[in-house]
C-alpha cells in the first residue's frame, strides 16, 4: 500500500474552544464546510521513544501516520507554527479482532467540524482524553508535487487574516501523540 503525504500544521490548546473561534471557523473562516460536525472516538498507541509516529484505531481502520520530515516554522501574521510532512497508511482488511487494544491505548473523543478552502481541509476539533479537555485547529494538504508548500503557505496567510483576535505559536504546534504526551495521558 502507497503512503499518502500531506503537508500539516496543527496546534493544540488546554480547555473548550472559546466561542469568538468557534463563531470564526463556522462563518468567517474561508472556504466550504465538509459534511456535518463529526464525532467519534480513537484509540491511540503508544510508541515508545518517538513523537513522530502516530497509531491509532480509527472506525475500525488501524492509521499508521509517520512525520517524514520538519520543514520549519512557519510565520502567518499573528500565527506561528510547525510546517510538518507526513507520510499515512490505513488499513482496513486487517482482523481488529487480534489487536491489542485494551492495555496499550488511549481513547480519545473528538468533536470536529471542518471546511475545505483551496484543496486545504481546515479543522476545529474539541478533545476530551481520560477527562482532559483540550481543542486544537489544524490545516493539512496533500502533497503531490513542487510548488505544493508555498501554495499551502499562501492559504495559511489568507486563512490567519480573517481570524480577528487569536493568535498561535510555535510551542502550540505538535503532534496528537505529543498532546497526549504534555497531557500526561499517553507516557
Amino acid at each position: 500500500m502507497q503512503p499518502f503525504q500531506t503537508l500539516e500544521v496543527r496546534w493544540f490548546k488546554f480547555g473548550l474552544i472559546p466561542d469568538s473561534t468557534r463563531r470564526w471557523f463556522e462563518n468567517d473562516c474561508p472556504g466550504e464546510p465538509i459534511g456535518a460536525i463529526e464525532q467519534r472516538a480513537d484509540l491511540y498507541f503508544k510508541t515508545p521513544g518517538s513523537d513522530t509516529v502516530n497509531l491509532k484505531l480509527r472506525s475500525g481502520r488501524l492509521e499508521l501516520k509517520w512525520r517524514s520530515a520538519f520543514l520549519g516554522v512557519g510565520r502567518w501574521g499573528e500565527w506561528e507554527g510547525n510546517v510538518e510532512r507526513w507520510l499515512k497508511w490505513s488499513y482496513s482488511d486487517l482482523g481488529t479482532d487480534n489487536l491489542p487494544l485494551s492495555d496499550e491505548g488511549i481513547w480519545v473523543k473528538k468533536r470536529r467540524s471542518q471546511r475545505r478552502y483551496d484543496s486545504v481541509a481546515c479543522e476545529l476539533t474539541q478533545l476530551e482524553a481520560k477527562g482532559r479537555c483540550g481543542w486544537s485547529i489544524a490545516f493539512e494538504m496533500p502533497e503531490t508535487e513542487d510548488g505544493d508548500r508555498d501554495r499551502f503557505e499562501s492559504v495559511l496567510r489568507q486563512i490567519a487574516q480573517t481570524h480577528p483576535s487569536f493568535s498561535f505559536n510555535a510551542e502550540q504546534s505538535f503532534s496528537y501523540v505529543q498532546w497526549l504526551q504534555q497531557m500526561h495521558i499517553l507516557n
